[in-house]
Parts: C-alpha cells; structure tokens; sequence
C-alpha cells in the first residue's frame, strides 16, 4: 500500500535537482523510508534564500506555554517543481491557529444548555435525548450477538478533554444502570494525558459526551479513547494519523519536541473525530497528503467518521472566505453574500470519510403530546435539517454544517448526486454561486439527531447540541455492525461511502430545512435525495445492518 502512494522516481530526482541547483548539499538530505518525503535542516538563511522569504517567530495568542513557531507570511517555489512539492514545512503559521484567538483545530459543538429538568429516568424523548431515545429513533437492537475479540471503536480527543469517573456512573445510574463501572481504554499518543486541574464545559463536555453515549450504543464493545498531544502539540490530527501509519510520519517535519510516535498504535475499527478546521488555514497539500491517510485507513478496513460543524457554510469559528485574500475572516455586520465565499470544513470534507450532519426533530404532532420514552420509532415526529437560534453574540444561529470542499473533487460515488441536488436548486442558489466551488466534494453524507443531548459533567446534567453528538452516534452504529460481521466471520466494512450511495433504502429522507452562514439566511436547503446539509438522510440501523450483513 506504501508504494502505490510513494511518488515517482522521477518526482524525488526532479526535486533533488532543485535542492542541489539552490545550494542545499546533499549530504544534508535524508530521504524518508517510505520515499514520499525529503527532510533537512537547513540554517534559517538558507531556508530563507531557498523559498524567497523571510522566517518570523509565531506566538500563540492564549496558550503561550505552547512556545514559539517558525513560519512564514508567504514563499515562492521555482516552477520546475510546481507539480512535484505537495507542501513545505515549517511554512505557514497555521496549523498552530495564531491568527484566532483559539487553536484552528475546534471541536464541532455548539454548546452546552442550562441544567436539564429531570425527574426520574422516564423521559420525553421529544424534548430531551438519551441513549433509549436514539434506540428507539434509529431501531437501533439494546444487545447484539455478543462481543467479538477484534471489534473497536476509537474516538479521537486532544489532551486536556477529560471524563471523569463519576460523571459516567452518574449518566449511567440515570439511563444505562448495567453499565455503572464501565469506561473506555485510554490510549496516549504523543504524550497525551488526562488532567484534572482545570474543569468546566470547554475541558469535560465533549469527552463526557462522547464516552457516555459511545459505552451505551455500542453494546460492550471496546471504547478506545485516542488521546492525542502534550502541550506543544501543534497538529494533533497529523499527530494521530502518524501513529496508526508509521509511513505519515516524516510529514510531520520531525513532530513535537522529537515525541512524535510512528505507527506506535494499531487502528481501531471505526474512528470518530468530533473536531474540526477551516480547509483555508492549511496548504492544499497538506489537506491532501492526511485525506490520502483516510483512504489508507478505508483500505485497511477502518471507517473514519466526522461531524460537518455547527455553523452552516461557515467555518468553525464563524468565519468565512475573503475572496480578496482567500483566508478566513469575520464577515462582522455585512449581509451580501457576495462578499465572502463559504469556508468548508476539514476533515469532513475529505472524499474518504463518512461526513456526518445534524437534524433536529421538528415540533411534536398533536397526537403526540405524551412522552414517548416506552413507544417505538414511528411515534416520533419528522427529522429536519438542524438549526438552533444562536445565543452567542455575533456567531448567529447554530445550524448543520454543508456544503462543498473548496479543495478536494467530488468523488465518483457522489458526482450524480451532487450535479442533480445543484440543478434542482439553481435558482435558489444563484445569488450565492460565486461563493462555493460546485465540483467539489459535498458534505455531509449522513445526517443524525444533533440537539438536546442529555449529559453529565462536572456533577450536573446538561444538554449538548451539535454534530460532536451526531458523529459517535453513526459511529457506534457501524461499530455494531463490523461486530456482528466479525462475529459471522466477515471483515469490517471499511470506507462506507459507496454503498450508502447505492443503498437509498437505508435513509429516511430529510427534506425540511436549511442552514445558513457567510450573509446568507438561508444557504444549502434539505431536499429529496442527497443535500448538502443532511447528505443522504437518517440512516435506520436496521436497514444499514441488512444492507452491510448482506455484503461478503
């Protein structure tokens, strides 16, 4: 699998040239095992001489323990080896995020609600969420066939998100009670650690979140905790993909204070990553060299899930695309769309990850006014696309993240889709069509229940929104499934993209709402068939089970 991802010959020899006509020696160089990579250490000046440009030191605006970074503000290259260079490093300052006032790298959660009322462990499942309300919403079975040996889900988290014991047996003695001692297994990557010094919702909502519903849905089976990072960590998602694959790691300039750890740790079955960042704050390549690690992982039987974001065509940050400068920035009081352009959202927008969206259950039908925690799935109302007024100053509405990569192609299993939802939409989209790329790859794919998450941390219970909620719940559905093919003895399914685009019977098509974002009100709408902000719909794990239980 390396070589077929390895450049040419041609390709290292070409660069090699640059590098020897631009007076870098080479007894310097060192060309990677896995030849996709060239790595020196050249002096700041020659490095300056060679890209054209000046280094500057980078300083973190509010973490400044993670120390200083070399960067640059821009760099030319000769063009004799345009085709061949992916990405340079140490170029630009981002990843580590210093031009925001957070690290670009954010979880893909909108918030954390006031306390929920809560009496008793019957609960109306139109008003709040717990794992029975999603059981019953999804027909997803409370016990499987039993847990096999080789089956896993892992969830990826950065250090300093932390569980606490007590919160879990906390949910549980409220929702899940034959699950009172369970956790997940922590698994440290790059010096990741659990620290228990600083608490609140930006420290312990989204792990909190992630492992009570994950150990209540997945039926027992292993709960692997990725725990990526010390504190001069600067790419954690880079971080993590060098540990499952030891060939990506010299794509990480020599990692964090030499801690970086090649293929240190096995995959998981299914990996799901609750965070997100602006495709604009990294170089194409590097985009491209971690989505070729997703296809990788795909190839190998892992299926990679991620959530879209909660802030429609906007980034993560609420910020969108300055056409002028093509980086991210805050549109602040403008309402022309056509002075901004959407920001996609990596990894979601990579071709070989299942993008999940959000839904919101729409206001209970007059038949329905009694809880529902003892009824089935029919008894709910409709799903639609999920948007929550906003209530955090100028950030606006949270609404499902959608839309189309400004970087990666759309694939071949969704280019029908995608060309059909933008013919049926043409209208409605043209004041705004200058603002995305419409051959890119959209996103989502799957779309899910994203609001009023029922959740314990730091002793109380809350409610979460957010597609953080959706993307370990269809995580944990195919985390179920790869067990009870294990358990038949099949293989995991892997990259799940095609089939679900070939099998409409497993959605339940979301047709009702839109979201938003950039100046626009209202941005990608739900429509019959693949969108671009709840994908192919809700996914019922009894028809996604039969599809995939059926396959060899």
């Amino acid at each position: 699998m390396v070589s077929h991802f390895r450049p040419t010959s041609d390709t290292i020899n070409n660069v090699l040239a640059w590098l020897n006509e631009s007076g870098i020696p080479q007894e310097s160089l060192n060309i990677s095992q896995d030849r996709s990579h060239i790595l020196f250490a050249p002096k700041v000046r020659d490095a300056e001489l060679l890209l054209s440009t000046r280094y500057y030191e980078f300083h973190h605006t509010t973490q400044p323990n993670h120390g200083p970074r070399l960067a640059v503000q821009s760099y030319t290259i000769s063009a004799s080896v345009m085709d061949s260079i992916k990405f340079i490093e140490p170029t630009f300052p981002t990843p580590l995020g210093q031009k925001k006032t957070r690290s670009s790298l954010v979880h893909l959660q909108h918030k954390g609600e006031a306390t929920a009322s809560w009496n008793g462990t019957k609960v109306d499942c139109h008003k709040y969420v717990t794992p029975e309300c999603l059981r019953m919403l999804y027909s997803i079975p409370f016990q499987g066939t039993g847990r096999h040996t080789n089956s896993s889900l892992g969830i990826f988290e950065i250090s300093a998100q932390t569980w606490f014991p007590n919160d879990l047996d906390s949910f549980f003695s409220r929702f899940e009670p034959q699950l009172i001692g369970s956790r997940p297994t922590v698994r440290s990557i790059d010096g990741g650690y659990m620290q228990y010094n600083w608490t609140g919702f930006p420290f312990n909502s989204e792990p909190s979140l992630d492992f009570e519903y994950a150990l209540a849905l997945t039926d027992r089976q292993p709960v692997i905790e990725l725990l990526v990072g010390n504190n001069s960590t600067t790419s954690p998602l880079g971080n993590m993909l060098a540990a499952l694959d030891a060939s990506y790691c010299n794509s990480q300039a020599g990692g964090d204070n030499g801690t970086i750890e090649c293929g240190a740790s096995a995959p998981p079955s299914v990996i799901s990553i609750s965070y997100g960042m602006s495709e604009a704050d990294y170089p194409a390549g590097y985009l491209d060299q971690q989505c070729l690690e997703f296809l990788k992982l795909g190839l190998q039987g892992v299926s990679v899930v991620a959530g879209s974001g909660d802030w429609g065509v906007a980034d993560q940050l609420s910020q969108c695309i300055d056409p002028a400068t093509g980086l991210p920035a805050d549109p602040g009081s403008g309402d022309s769309s056509s002075l901004w352009h959407f920001s996609s959202m990596f990894p979601a927008s990579c071709p070989w990850v299942t993008a999940v969206g959000g839904t919101s259950l729409a206001a209970p039908l007059p038949n329905m006014t009694q809880p529902v925690w003892n009824q089935s799935a029919p008894f709910f109302p409709p799903q639609h696309a999920y948007l929550v007024p906003g209530d955090d100053g100028d950030r606006g509405n949270s609404t499902s993240g959608g839309g189309f990569s400004n970087v990666f192609a759309a694939p071949d299993y969704q280019t029908r889709d995608a060309a059909s939802y933008l013919a049926t939409q043409r209208s409605h989209i043209a004041p705004f069509a200058n603002s995305f790329r419409a051959d890119g790859r959209g996103y989502p794919d799957v779309a899910l229940l994203a609001q009023n998450y029922l959740v314990v941390y730091n002793g109380g219970l809350y409610t979460i929104d957010g597609t953080s909620a959706a993307t370990p719940l269809f995580a944990s559905m195919v985390a179920r499934i790869n067990n009870e093919r294990q358990n038949q003895g099949k293989k995991t399914v892997g990259f799940v993209n095609p089939v679900l685009y070939k099998h409409r019977e497993i959605f339940d098509d979301v047709t009702e709402g839109a979201n938003e974002g950039c100046g626009v009100e209202e941005a990608f709408r739900a429509a019959k068939g693949w969108d671009a902000v709840t994908g192919l719909g809700a996914p019922n794990f009894k028809r996604l089970s039969d599809v995939f239980m059926g396959l060899p």
